[in-house]
């Protein structure tokens, strides 16, 4: 998608009420997030940083208390993309604070998913990143799906 078309489209559906003749035109909760992204962090659709990586000793102290948790999770993130590989999705466990932890993806999409900085250390928190499947789902505090045109930041 276009930067800038993207950036015109998420700013032109917020200036739209939130329903129109009680259809919504996308998921109350990506409107909300996109909202938070504006009002609350003062990002621009645009303008949204690459994701910041924790590296050596700070990744190191995420990942510390996580131990057990991981030994559990592991497996049940390879069973899940095991169910999901051929439908070129992705799978990705990230702590509270939106630092992935786990991540398990096609090789088609490896590079893609780099490219974006989508990988294990790397921060998705919403403040940051704007709205994405990681830190909205944090923020809004339940699953949530975000795909393609979703995303605040055009370069996702």
């Amino acid at each position: 998608m276009n930067t800038s078309s993207h950036a015109i489209g998420v700013l032109t559906q917020l200036a739209r009420p939130a329903a129109l003749d009680g259809v919504h035109t996308f998921p109350d909760t990506v409107r909300s997030s996109w909202e938070r992204c504006i009002t609350n962090y003062g990002l621009q659709p645009d303008r949204v940083p690459e994701a910041r990586i924790l590296e050596g000793d700070a990744y190191k102290d995420v990942l510390g208390p996580l131990d057990e948790l991981l030994m559990v999770a592991r497996p049940e993130v390879d069973r899940l993309y095991s169910r999901l590989e051929s439908q070129d999705y992705l799978v990705s466990l990230a702590q509270r604070d939106g630092v992935l932890v786990a991540l398990r993806c096609p090789e088609a999409l490896l590079s893609r998913v780099t490219s974006h900085h989508l990988i294990l250390g790397s921060v998705w928190g919403e403040s940051h990143q704007g709205t994405n499947g990681i830190g909205t789902c944090i923020q809004e505090r339940q699953a949530v799906s975000v795909v393609m045109g979703d995303h605040f930041g055009s370069h996702l």
